[in-house]
């Protein structure tokens, strides 16, 4: 299932929601910032193709789309480039040099039709730059995240992701006691290496977030939070303390298996 919605007068949030039986939903979340020099920020699931592709070309043309902003290599951020470099033959890939090397495993990268940028340096998109930097939580190297100060809204890739009850398009939505289990779950899994940093350092990353004032917090993993960043940055600082996921092995593979067909 796809959904279209505004972020915000120039963001359109377009998602799809990837069910986790019996925890909800993960949202798997592109955006498109329009102006000058339109931006697709993510790509989608290589199996959510049709839909992804069906939602962008309701809200760009071929010829519009100048940038491909990926936060990292995962394919659930970058699985349906090639089609879209296809679809949109003005657009450039915005990439570290770490992404594109893992993306050259599946095939010849397109350099050409790249931009090669690190954390602290900017994308000049006409009407707005957008500001690089690491997000505080990443499960890939060379993850990427940006803030865009034309729009207030910082877009932290992997950072606050959270698996949610049931589909939604703003945070404010969510039950908070919901949010709270699947933010604290759907982190601790998916960097498990939370629960040993050096909880000083890691303040420093989430301070980072902090000074950027966003009024806007875009995750690929979550409904747009509005007004909230502050509390996002305070559930993040606390999941060291919370500890590592229990995670299921082969037995319990077989006990969901076994009660699964007796349903």
């Amino acid at each position: 299932m796809g959904i279209t919605y505004q972020a915000g007068n120039d963001i359109t949030v377009m998602s799809t929601f990837e069910p986790a039986p019996g925890l909800g939903f993960l949202p798997i979340n592109t955006f498109l910032l329009q102006g000058e020099q339109p931006i697709l920020v993510e790509t989608g699931m290589p199996a959510n193709e049709a839909e992804v592709l069906e939602m962008l070309q309701a809200v760009v043309g071929p010829e519009e789309l100048r940038w491909i902003f990926l936060s990292h290599a995962d394919r659930d951020h970058s699985g349906n480039l090639d089609r879209i470099l296809e679809l949109y033959p003005q657009a450039r890939v915005v990439v570290n040099m770490t992404t594109a090397a893992k993306l050259g495993a599946e095939g010849p990268f397109p350099f050409h039709r790249a931009f090669i940028v690190n954390p602290g340096q900017t994308v000049d998109a006409g009407d707005r730059v957008l500001q690089v930097f690491q997000p505080p939580l990443y499960d890939a190297g060379g993850s990427l995240g940006f803030y865009d100060p034309k729009s207030g809204a910082v877009f932290s890739a992997d950072t606050f992701g959270a698996l949610i009850p049931a589909p939604a398009s703003d945070l404010a939505d969510v039950p908070e006691e919901a949010f709270d289990f699947g933010f604290s779950l759907f982190n601790r899994v998916n960097t498990p290496w939370v629960v040993d940093v050096d909880e000083a350092k890691f303040a420093a990353s989430l301070q980072q977030v902090r000074d950027f004032n966003a009024t806007t917090v875009l995750a690929t993993h979550l409904p747009a939070v509005r007004g909230k960043t502050e509390e996002l940055i305070r559930a993040t600082a606390a999941l060291p303390a919370q500890g590592p996921v229990e995670m299921p092995d082969q037995a319990a593979l077989e006990a969901m298996m076994a009660a699964g067909g007796a349903a």
